[in-house]
């Protein structure tokens, strides 16, 4: 309900952002601006927020790919540094005590 008229807000100003009644939108003070039925704001705002949804989402999974690569990477650097150190041991055993 509109605070200065009791009435219903039915209408949303897009110059102002918020909800508005009919009583307002005849006011001077909403006549210049953009009114729209409440139910088109609505569907306008429920697209574009599923519209940025998708593509945080794409974002997200670019992400998430990114990082099982970045892990992948680790263990085969660490598989390599394992591999090394058996190498290594191995030499140092074959080598046999110095002296």
């Amino acid at each position: 309900m509109c605070p200065r008229h009791q009435e219903p807000l039915k209408l949303f100003c897009n110059d102002d952002q918020d909800p508005t009644c009919m009583v307002c939108d005849r006011s001077k003070e909403h006549r210049e601006h953009s009114v729209f039925p409440m139910e088109e704001a609505s569907q306008e705002y429920k697209e574009r927020i599923e519209a940025q949804l998708k593509s945080l989402q794409k974002e997200r999974d670019k992400l998430v790919d990114w990082k099982v690569i970045e892990e992948q990477g680790s263990q085969k650097c660490l598989m390599q540094l394992e591999e090394e150190k058996q190498k290594i041991r191995l030499e140092v055993f074959l080598a046999g005590p110095a002296g």
